[in-house]
């Protein structure tokens, strides 16, 4: 009898441990993370993402005076509830996430239109020990199902189509969540030039408070979800009084106590094409003091281009993963 037991007890513990290895059965899932979110930006609205996966709904925001939903739409992600942990459990990853490359064929069948490939893992999947790849916002030339991708966000061909316009490689953040634990429209994200988070977050975007004046910032997001913070910058600087130079910065951050953060990763980037500006611009007071006094005539002709460039802090490395759908 005892033997029979526990070759009973046996058959249940294996088939429950390959359950778990298929995507079948989920493990305990943290309370819902927060996510709070704060923006400064000048001239241009920014815009980002929300991806709920509980009501299977995709929606467009618009930060500019104040926060506008522009677009809802049904989406399908992952056939198996929880965050994405391996290649191949068919589950959505939870996270702030940027598109690395855009795809666009007729004649492609399992991406439907076009495709939107994610930099998952991220700084944080990494450090938590996720693995896979190959996670796109895509579309489909079948009828949409809820809860039925191998783990991407996929979209009818239509209305991705119409998305594509505010997916921007680098600069439009995707934010993947289970349930938005409170709405986020009828919220101020705003922050000023007078708001002194806005300083603080500078401040530590920068090893010298000098590198990020404000005058001279045209964009930052601050994405906080859980205990995971993405920060972006967009900013400008002048070379001589002819040029303009924009470039991107991205920081993860992790809380190192109460009121700071510690740097995981981050990586700075150039625009390719600096702006010629007019002979006599308007510039900022930041602007114009960092411009060499120069006698005589302007020259006739700009500068040579700066190249590119682009640098990473506390780069992660890993075996290189052929990118396939999840």
């Amino acid at each position: 009898m005892k033997i029979r037991i526990f070759f009973f007890s046996l058959v249940i513990i294996a088939s429950s441990f390959a359950a778990a290895i298929n995507g079948y059965c989920t493990f305990p899932e943290k309370s819902q993370e927060h996510l709070a979110l704060a923006f400064y930006n000048t001239d241009n609205p920014v815009h980002f993402i929300v991806v709920e996966k509980s009501t299977q709904k995709l929606r467009v925001f618009e930060q500019q005076q104040s926060l506008s939903l522009l677009k809802t739409y049904d989406c399908a992600t992952g056939e198996n509830p929880g965050k994405k942990i391996i290649s191949g459990d068919s589950r959505t990853p939870v996270g702030v996430y940027f598109i690395t490359e855009s795809y666009e064929d007729k004649k492609i069948t399992v991406f439907g239109s076009r495709a939107f490939h994610l930099d998952y893992p991220n700084v944080f999947d990494r450090f938590a020990g996720h693995l896979g790849d190959g996670i796109y916002i895509h579309g489909t030339n079948k009828t949409l199902i809820p809860y039925s991708t191998n783990g991407c966000i996929t979209l009818a061909n239509r209305d991705l189509d119409e998305l594509a316009d505010y997916l921007t490689v680098d600069t439009t953040p995707v934010i993947v969540v289970e349930t938005l634990d409170e709405p986020l429209l009828g919220k101020d994200l705003r922050m000023d030039e007078n708001n002194g988070r806005l300083t603080e977050i500078l401040h530590e975007l920068s090893p010298a408070p000098t590198d990020f004046s404000i005058d001279n910032v045209e964009s930052l997001s601050f994405l906080t979800l859980g205990s995971q913070t993405v920060a972006s910058i967009r900013y400008k600087t002048y070379d001589g009084s002819s040029l303009k130079y924009s470039y991107h910065k991205r920081v993860y951050l992790v809380p190192a106590d109460s009121k700071t953060w510690r740097t995981l990763y981050s990586v700075e980037g150039q625009d390719t094409v600096p702006t010629l500006l007019a002979m006599h611009p308007v510039k900022s007071r930041s602007a114009q003091l960092a411009m060499p006094q120069v006698a005589g005539p302007i020259p006739a002709t700009a500068p040579e281009s700066k190249p590119i460039v682009a640098t990473t802090v506390e780069t992660i490395t890993e075996p290189a993963v052929e990118p396939i759908a999840e």
